[in-house]
């Protein structure tokens, strides 16, 4: 006679299974699918209906025109929609494109900044911004 034990497994699983596969993912590997994917819609309708989550990017790619559009919520859920011409362009272009450019320095970036803010500052009639030079020329 087969005797109730409440202490023994009655899983549905076969033996080597896991339950853990049909768990529901986290809202953090959600978010993280959800911000790199990349949909097909009809048209600028299309890419204003498609609807996303809070604290999401969507490529949307039109299926009827050469466009693409990127759409983008913060995480109060505010909707930006920005949309990008496609172009043909032949690999060899863009490579000597690429060997044509040289490098910029952090230094070179900088400098150019501090030069900007200076432009910024005297068309404003405001102070001139303090530098290293100018304490070494008052020092003579």
């Amino acid at each position: 006679m087969a005797v109730y034990n409440p202490y023994m497994s009655t899983s549905v699983y076969p033996q080597g299974y896991s339950q853990t596969i049909n768990q529901p993912a986290t809202p953090a590997a959600v978010s993280q699918m959800q911000s790199q994917m990349v949909s097909w819609v009809k048209g600028l309708e299309g890419a204003n209906a498609y609807m996303i989550q809070p604290n999401t990017n969507v490529m949307l790619m039109d299926s009827d025109n050469p466009y693409l559009y990127i759409k983008s919520s913060d995480i109060t859920g505010r909707i930006s929609l920005e949309a990008y011409e496609l172009v043909k362009t032949d690999v060899s272009e863009i490579q000597k494109q690429e060997a044509g450019k040289s490098a910029v320095t952090a230094n070179e970036i900088s400098q150019m900044i501090a030069d900007a803010i200076d432009k910024k500052f005297n068309e404003y009639g405001i102070y001139k911004r303090y530098n290293k030079h100018d304490k070494k020329e008052e020092d003579k």
